[in-house]
């Protein structure tokens, strides 16, 4: 039987993925408290995939975990990648920047993530040794009754992150005007908060053939 392991960085998303667990109750899955950084304590072709949802995009060094999921993919083993577009900030990040740039005050290069564009994603893999590289660009609109709710979502989904760098004595009037801008958004769904999300696929050369020196 296929073996299954999760990681996340995160011990309040790894005990959500646990209950669920226990709901389905299988005995081909388990779940490590680890992070990006850990991938290489794993030994040399290990799995036959490896799939990053929602995660790429906080790893600060990418091309050092590229070449450990490389190492630890089976020959011809495949990585799936859902990961945020640098060129596309979704809804509310884009207004986040537009309120910080009025304000007089610039986020970049304090965000604890850090998004690549698509050409970016693909020298990162090409360099790690993939082959066959597939990359699609989505569009994913998500709906929320009202801004505010909206905004409590990125900020959990953002670890606290979203707002974390704002100087806290102008953080609620940030949070104010965004909401305000929010609110044009609006939609008969609810208010639209757009993602576009690369999917990108790629695999492990059959001969185990790693990078060209």
């Amino acid at each position: 039987m296929d073996h299954i392991t999760g990681i996340d960085p995160s011990p309040q998303r790894v005990e959500v993925a646990r209950r669920k667990l226990t709901k389905l109750n299988p005995t081909n899955v388990t779940f490590e408290l680890e992070s990006s950084d850990d991938i290489g304590r794993y030994d040399e072709d290990v799995f036959d995939v490896v799939y990053m949802n929602a995660v790429f995009h906080w790893i600060n060094d990418k091309e050092e975990a590229l070449n450990n999921i490389y190492r630890t993919l089976k020959p011809g083993g495949k990585l799936c990648i859902c990961t945020a577009d640098k060129d596309h900030p979704f809804t509310a990040k884009m207004i986040l920047n537009e309120v910080l740039r009025k304000a007089g005050i610039m986020d970049e290069g304090l965000e604890s993530n850090a998004p690549v564009n698509i050409i970016e994603l693909n020298s990162l893999l090409r360099k790690s040794g993939f082959r066959f590289i597939e990359i699609s660009l989505k569009r994913n609109p998500r709906y929320f009754e009202t801004p505010a709710k909206c905004l409590e979502y990125v900020e959990a989904s953002a670890f606290g992150n979203f707002l974390g760098h704002t100087p806290a004595s102008i953080r609620e009037k940030v949070k104010a005007e965004i909401m305000v801008e929010l609110k044009k958004y609006q939609t008969p769904k609810g208010i639209e908060n757009v993602h576009h999300n690369f999917f990108a696929l790629a695999e492990k050369s059959l001969n185990n053939y790693h990078k060209k020196s």
